[in-house]
């Protein structure tokens, strides 16, 4: 019983400082309704304000962050793009070097040089083509 006392004592005490109870029967009643009015008083949840300086911060971050992802994926198509005519200049002076012609388009090298086939270019623009006179595959 000396913990139910203990606990009757920390109640009385919460009591008097969310209301004014004092009489044990109505200890109950009026600690309740206290503590209602202070649930009312600090609702749940988060202001507008708190929300609006989300949203803005927010806001700020994704103006950042898409313009370089934007640039990265634009310079990222581009080294693509120049790895590739490499790789193609580089399986057209393999062919010259084991046959003594150059090809005349890129279909030439398909099954033995290519065996992906052609690549397309990452972006976008025309197909590659072997240049006559160069005898390479220009940007």
């Amino acid at each position: 019983m000396v913990q139910g006392h203990q606990a009757r004592d920390k109640l009385r005490e919460k009591a008097d400082y969310v209301g004014k109870c004092s009489p044990p029967d109505e200890f109950v009643s009026c600690c309740v309704g206290n503590l209602s009015m202070v649930r009312s008083r600090h609702p749940g949840g988060f202001s507008l304000l708190e929300l609006l300086a989300v949203v803005v911060i927010l806001g700020i971050i994704a103006a950042i962050v898409v313009p370089r992802v934007s640039n990265s994926s634009k310079t990222a198509k581009q080294n693509t793009k120049h790895h590739t005519i490499s790789a193609l200049n580089s399986s057209i002076e393999q062919f010259y070097t084991e046959t003594g012609n150059w090809p005349t388009n890129l279909s030439e090298l398909v099954p033995n040089y290519l065996p992906d086939g052609v690549p397309a270019p990452p972006d976008g623009s025309p197909a590659y083509t072997i240049d006559a006179t160069l005898h390479r595959v220009l940007p």
